[in-house]
């Protein structure tokens, strides 16, 4: 991994049974339990089980290292579907407060396709899919990349370290928000697209993931275990923060109005 790449939350689910579900980096961004979230196997040790019909979520209310703003910055999840008949959502940080809306990553049953969207100001949301991996399949481990390039001015989408997708925002991002941050469904008066599936080593960085840092997160199918993301020379930079670096992206709360996904 490059030293631009920096982890702001790290979950490797490999808790079991219904309770919260840790993060591994310095900033203990520890996630509620909503609705009895359970566990599966996992393409690396244990993950969290998501049963639609139960509308489960894993979630924290909004702090610095999950706001970001029109910065450099990505989401790395691993998932496999169960069902495949609704929009899934598999990250997102979100909120129906005008404003609150920054990024969510999620299975778009209409075009079957990985998306990942972003908000440019009031609440508009810029879409890239994974066109290139094309449909999806149930019962199935796929590493799901996307970031946020802000010089470029581009959202992309990247699978199993294949050829990425990429579309133009055309202009920069709002502003960071309170909204809420969740696994498996997005907050939005209410817990809504929820997941029918599992996730697993799921992060969240600051930075624009390289080729070769896209490859060492798929690790030909088998995702490196956390202590490799951190190790000096290989591994992504200090998982913790610097107070500047947060300050940087964190907002002053604002509200108006929002839009769906």
């Amino acid at each position: 991994m490059t030293a631009s790449v920096t982890l702001r939350g790290y979950w490797n689910h490999d808790e079991t049974g219904t309770g919260t579900r840790a993060d591994a980096t310095a900033n203990a961004l520890t996630l509620t339990n909503n609705n009895a979230v359970t566990n599966g196997t996992g393409v690396l040790n244990n993950a969290s089980a998501f049963t639609l019909a139960s509308s489960m979520s894993l979630s924290r209310v909004s702090s610095a290292p999950l706001q970001m703003g029109d910065i450099d910055f990505g989401i790395s999840v691993w998932v496999k579907l169960t069902t495949k008949a609704t929009l899934q959502v598999l990250v997102a940080k979100d909120g129906n407060a005008s404003g609150q809306r920054e990024y969510a990553l999620f299975y778009n049953n209409a075009s079957d396709r990985f998306n990942f969207g972003v908000f440019k100001p009031t609440d508009s949301i810029v879409v890239v899919a994974a066109d290139v991996l094309g449909a999806v399949s149930t019962g199935v481990w796929y590493n799901v990349i996307a970031w946020h390039n802000a010089a470029a001015d581009t959202v992309n989408i990247v699978v199993n370290a294949g050829t990425a997708d990429s579309a133009a925002t055309g202009g920069a991002l709002q502003a960071a928000s309170n909204g809420v941050f969740a696994l498996g469904a997005e907050e939005f008066g209410g817990f809504v697209f929820p997941l029918d599936g599992l996730l697993d080593e799921t992060a969240l960085f600051t930075g624009v993931p390289s080729a070769a840092d896209r490859t060492f997160i798929y690790g030909a199918g088998t995702p490196p275990a956390f202590a490799a993301w951190t190790a000096s020379a290989t591994g992504v930079a200090s998982s913790s923060l610097q107070a500047s670096a947060v300050q940087a992206s964190a907002l002053q709360a604002s509200g108006i109005k929002a839009v769906s996904v």
